[in-house]
């Protein structure tokens, strides 16, 4: 009896092992990533976890998202800039807010004009404060004053705004936002959510005080993005390995998913786009390592670039986690190319080359 009762834990802890040697496989555990750009990049000294960066053309402003994930929750984060194609070899970097709203854990961001009015910064708060001692995701709206300064406008609370994530402006008070994961339960539920991929992401518009989920099913809904004409939208599912296309079909904010973009062995952070309306990437090539990054900086977590005017995406960056690790955005400007990431205590300015 005890020789079939030791040969049965055997099977299961050999069941056990093999699923999570599929699950760790799944999320890129053993991908290898060869460096490879025909470009040159500098490294630059700025603000830690600049994860997520936006470009205004009428100023000619490059902005960051940052925060200092590794300092812990309790960390505030800021919005920084810098003029496009006159980035110093030793920044002095200024948080634009100044201090408004004091709770503030920045994500993702993007800009909006509408005609002559001022530029309009919206930004994923993962920890707004809630008014009653708690607190609570939100997206922040702010106005950027003729000093280069953010004038806070507008905390924005939804419950269709769950666990945001990136944002993509389509007025002065409409946007779009992906949430991450299901937003409810503690730390354990969300960990079981990104370790099974489970399809609980989810695409939300909001429009003027009101707002609904418009596209579900995502396997961790990241980066966003709206094309130039407006008429579609993008969206990274990053546990899906692909960005998916939306159309979109009426002012009401409804999208149709229409076709995707395939990164296998990559997973899809933030999404921008070139003059030229050609859809940039930022991905991970390893889920573990960059967990492992999270705490550890000398933990290398690879990464690439990636960028798209059909389905078939071409690869314009691939690094180790030598040159940045926890890649999470590429900005293209003319011909340069900034890359941040969601820890590194630096971002890239590259040199493109055709």
């Amino acid at each position: 009896m005890i020789r079939w009762v030791l040969a049965g834990l055997v099977a299961l802890v050999a069941s056990v092992v093999g699923v999570g040697v599929v699950l760790f496989s799944q999320l890129g555990a053993f991908h290898e990533v060869t460096p490879r750009f025909e470009g040159d990049c500098r490294q630059v000294p700025a603000p830690a976890g600049a994860e997520d960066m936006a470009y205004d053309a009428g100023t000619g402003t490059v902005l960051l998202s940052a925060t200092d994930r590794r300092k812990g929750v309790d960390q505030r984060g800021g919005i920084y800039g810098f003029a496009a194609g006159a980035l110093p070899d030793q920044p002095s970097w200024t948080d634009l807010t100044r201090g408004r709203p004091a709770l503030f854990q920045p994500l993702g961001l993007d800009v909006h004009r509408s005609g002559a009015g001022p530029l309009q910064v919206f930004v994923v708060n993962r920890a707004a404060d809630f008014g009653d001692g708690t607190t609570a995701p939100a997206i922040e709206i702010f106005e950027m004053r003729p000093s280069g300064y953010l004038a806070h406008l507008e905390t924005v609370f939804h419950r269709a705004i769950r666990s945001p994530n990136d944002i993509a402006a389509l007025g002065s008070r409409a946007f779009y936002v992906t949430n991450d994961l299901s937003g409810r339960g503690g730390g354990m539920r969300q960990l079981l959510e990104v370790v099974f991929k489970r399809p609980v992401g989810s695409v939300a518009f909001y429009d003027d005080g009101e707002a609904r989920v418009v596209a579900e099913g995502l396997r961790f809904a990241n980066g966003v993005a709206l094309s130039s004409d407006r008429r579609r939208l993008y969206v990274s599912e990053l546990l899906g390995r692909r960005v998916v296309i939306y159309d979109r079909g009426s002012a009401s904010g409804a999208v149709e998913d229409v076709d995707a973009i395939p990164l296998d062995g990559f997973f899809p952070d933030n999404l921008t786009l070139d003059e030229e309306g050609r859809l940039w990437i930022g991905a991970h090539g390893n889920m573990p390592a960059l967990s492992r990054h999270a705490s550890d900086p000398e933990t290398l977590a690879p990464g690439a670039i990636f960028r798209a005017q059909t389905t078939l995406p071409d690869q314009i960056l691939r690094t180790s986690g030598l040159l940045i690790s926890g890649l999470s955005v590429a900005l293209p400007v003319e011909d340069r190319m900034y890359v941040g990431s969601v820890y590194e205590p630096h971002i890239l300015d590259c040199r493109l080359v055709d």
